[in-house]
């Protein structure tokens, strides 16, 4: 009898450690895929910069991120353009516009997209529905 209740209470701990330790890894996958999903979309930041006393530039700055192929793909193009506006000595200075174009792969360590092009990293805070490439922060929008 005590060798059935002493294999019966080893296989009950068994199956807990078992169901526990999965329930972890489903937890860190969901975590994965919300990532995931949140990044495809339109982040916007405004920034102004006073350069000097009687100089500034004023602007936006706006990120669009699709996944390069179907669904699974951990391949992303960012599309990046901004719009800003210089003030020199008190006269605005005409629209400037940039744009360019990143590769990134997602890294599932740490759910950060690596730009290929440029070597930096770009984070995401899905709670608070940002993006972050090193202070500056992005609004998502859609």
């Amino acid at each position: 009898m005590k060798n059935i209740t002493l294999s019966l209470a080893v296989a009950v701990l068994v199956y807990a450690c078992n169901e526990g330790s999965g329930q972890g890894q489903q937890a860190e996958e969901s975590s994965q895929n919300a990532v995931i999903n949140f990044i495809p979309g339109m982040y916007v930041r405004s920034f102004y910069d006073s350069i000097y006393e009687t100089t500034n530039v004023r602007g936006v700055d706006t990120l669009r991120i699709k996944r390069q192929t179907e669904t699974g793909s951990e391949t992303f193009q960012v599309d990046r353009s901004k719009r800003f506006t210089r003030t020199a000595d008190g006269k605005t200075l005409p629209e400037s516009f940039s744009t360019e174009t990143w590769t990134t792969s997602y890294q599932p360590s740490d759910k950060t997209l690596y730009i290929k092009n440029t070597g930096g990293t770009i984070a995401f805070d899905v709670k608070n529905k940002l993006l972050k490439i090193g202070a500056k922060e992005y609004q998502k929008i859609e």
